[in-house]
This record gives structure tokens, sequence and C-alpha cells, in this order.
């Protein structure tokens, strides 16, 4: 893909000085928003030293970014690598705000990615954001590490806390200790994607302002962000970081328009699943990172009457026959799924399934869907709560 990239930040109306520090690295594909906090000039310093940090430390395997490959195993390495990159840059900053006076308590949020081929990885911390605008729908991809936010996801209306004391406190940050949880998602991207990095200058607290999209839709520069955020007077430090994907020229058109096809293809047979449907894309995403890919020739049994199976299959392409005691009772066709229940309980299955062309499907094993679940409690409630409507409606 080929990324073009433009980036600006700004003291804001009412700061003496900007802790906000942003990157954009087109050769090794890394593209950073920090947010740095702490007295005495030390949130400038907090956020500098973490982009240097997690530059430093990805330039150390800028060999292994130019040889990747899309694999699933690369991609864990990838994702590793962003988590690799972001505790570096905790340890950095915690390192040099207790060995230096004035500084201690210094800290700074992240919010990063690294861009190989089509695929994008994100690692996240604190409350700055990272949104995509595809296809004139903008869906925030970071989730704020605030107690605000806490407190909103656990249910408190906006309403009562728009006037809060805990405006800008996170529950995470980088540098505050040594070592710190970092949210990773992998995303792909699609010509058309717009990207938007900012900190919560640009955005504040809560939902994000409606202008937002209307100047992401526009094809607004960062400078047009910025004076937003100044002209509504948010008084914080502003920083907008702006990317336009499109494919890359060296690649041949109609490879690029398949592989483009191919991602909306995935993603829109997951939606189609009735368990996934209350998720947004930030959700879908993760729930992407889940995904396995199966290519079958015709002919191959995907799953055996009376044996045990603890796996969903989704269709991408083809046909398969479904048949119970060797008689054929139905045929499943692309966009359509089977196996949903195994990933509450390893079930047997009840029927023989078979591929009766060439077929591509998409699989979440149950491992892998109690994982997710486990990591995101609040993922793992709208799936639940998903379920139950159904389970109720089957029953009724």
């Amino acid at each position: 893909m080929r990324l073009e990239a433009a980036g600006l930040s700004d003291v804001g109306t009412q700061r003496d000085n900007n802790e906000d520090c942003f990157l954009l690295d087109t050769e090794l594909g890394l593209y950073v928003v920090c947010d740095g906090m702490g007295g005495q000039s030390a949130g400038e310093v907090a956020s500098a030293t973490a982009i240097e940090t997690v530059q430093s430390t990805l330039k150390v395997f800028k060999a292994d970014l130019e040889n990747f490959k899309d694999t699933p195993s690369a991609r864990a390495q990838l994702a590793k690598l962003v988590e690799h990159c972001v505790q570096q840059a905790s340890k950095k900053v915690y390192q040099l705000a207790r060995s230096t006076n004035g500084r201690a308590g210094m800290g700074t949020t992240l919010s990063m990615m690294v861009v190989q081929g089509h695929v994008g990885v994100i690692g996240h911390v604190g409350d700055s954001r990272i949104y995509l605008l595809r296809q004139g729908k903008l869906d925030q991809l970071t989730q704020d590490h605030s107690l605000l936010a806490e407190l909103v996801r656990g249910g408190t209306p906006i309403e009562k806390l728009r006037n809060s004391v805990l405006g800008g406190m996170l529950t995470q940050a980088v540098g505050l200790q040594p070592n710190v949880k970092v949210d990773t998602l992998f995303v792909e991207l699609i010509e058309g994607d717009r990207l938007l990095f900012c900190s919560d200058g640009l955005v504040g607290h809560f939902q994000t302002p409606p202008e937002v999209q209307s100047l992401m839709v526009a094809n607004a520069s960062p400078r047009e962000f910025i004076d937003f955020a100044n002209g509504a007077d948010h008084g914080d430090n502003v920083t907008a970081l702006v990317i336009n994907v499109s494919h890359s020229p060296e690649r041949p058109i109609e490879d690029a328009q398949k592989q483009d096809e191919y991602v909306l293809a995935k993603l829109n047979s997951v939606k189609n699943v009735w368990l996934f449907k209350r998720l947004n894309l930030r959700e879908f995403s993760q729930v992407m990172n889940r995904v396995g890919e199966l290519e079958l020739e015709p002919g191959v049994t995907v799953i055996e009457e009376g044996e045990l199976s603890d796996k969903l299959y989704i269709i991408l392409q083809g046909r398969l026959e479904v048949s119970k005691g060797g008689e054929v009772i139905n045929v499943l066709e692309s966009g359509q799924h089977f196996g949903e229940m195994a990933l509450l309980s390893a079930k047997t299955r009840t029927a023989t399934v078979k591929t009766l062309t060439v077929t591509s499907l998409l699989t979440i094993e149950k491992e892998d869907f109690t994982a997710l679940l486990e990591e995101n409690a609040r993922l793992g409630t709208k799936l639940l709560w998903t379920l139950a409507d159904v389970l109720i409606e089957r029953l009724g």
C-alpha cells in the first residue's frame, strides 16, 4: 500500500508549552502520537523520549520488517515487536523520571501503528486516539484508558460526568511503571481508508465531536483539525496526524483490487454470523485477530457426523453439502456459517459437511474464542448478551 501522511502539533489556546509529540517515519512504516504529562516540562520530555525509544527499538528490527510476509506467525511476531517497542519506551521514561529531579511521576500516552504491506498493527496506551474512516463511516480503533472512559463503559451516563474533575486521569500510561499493559490490534487496510491519530486536545474525553467526522470526510489537513480544536477552545495541546491509504503504483491494479475485495469479504462474512452482529469495527478487528483460514479442494470432509468438534466455520467462498445418516439435507454457500454453538462447549457433530467446490473457510476455535472473552470483558458481555437473546428466541 502507499501511505501519504502529514501531521501537525500546536500548543493550543491556554497552555504555555506543548507536551504533545508525533512521528512520521515512512521508511519504517511507523506512525506515533504521544501526549505527555508531568510538571516542570516533564511531559515534553516523556512524550519525546517515548517516541525516540519506539523508533530506535524498531530500527533494530528493520531487516525483519523489510522481509515481512503476511502469515499468521509473522503477524504474531509483528504484534510482539510492537508491544516490545512500547515496553521499552515505558522502561526508558520510568528510569528517566527516577533519575532526574522534578520529573518523578512523568508519563505519556502512546498510540502507534506499524504498517507492512496492507497490514497495520496498533499499539496503544492512554487516551490519545486512532480513528479509521472507511467507506464514509468513522470508527475509533483504540479504547481510552481513563477513569472517565471506565465509568462510561460501566454504565454511568455521560451527562453525569461532563463536568467531572476526573477529566484526563489515566488508568494506563507509558512511564508510570517500568511495564505497562499494551492494547494491540491488527487492521487490514484497503484503498480509500483514511486514518487519524490525535491527542485528546482534538476530541476531548467523551464521544467523538461530529465535526471530526465531517473533517475526515472532507479530507481535511492537520492544520484544519487544529484550527477546529482551537476554535472550540478545548484549551489543551492538540495534535493531528492524518494518513491517506492508496494502492502502490508498483502493484498490478487487478491484484490490489482483489486484495481489497478479500479483506471486505472476510469482514462481511464475520458480520453475517449472528453472534457478532452487535460489534463495532474495533471489536470486529479483535475477532479477526483470532480467525484462521482454510483453502479446500472439492470432496474434502470438513466435519464428520458423530465427531467431537470445537470450531466455528464461516464460508467465504464455495459450496458445501450437509448430510445426515448418508442423506443430503442441505447445501451451504458463501456467507453462511456452521458450528457456532461449538464455541461454547465442544459438541458432537450432528451431520457431515463436505466441500462440493473449491472452498475458502474462515475458522474460529473455542480456545481462541474463550481467550477473546477473557481479554476484553466488554466485548465478552456483548457476545454473551447476543447469545442469550438468540437462545431465548429459539426456545420461545
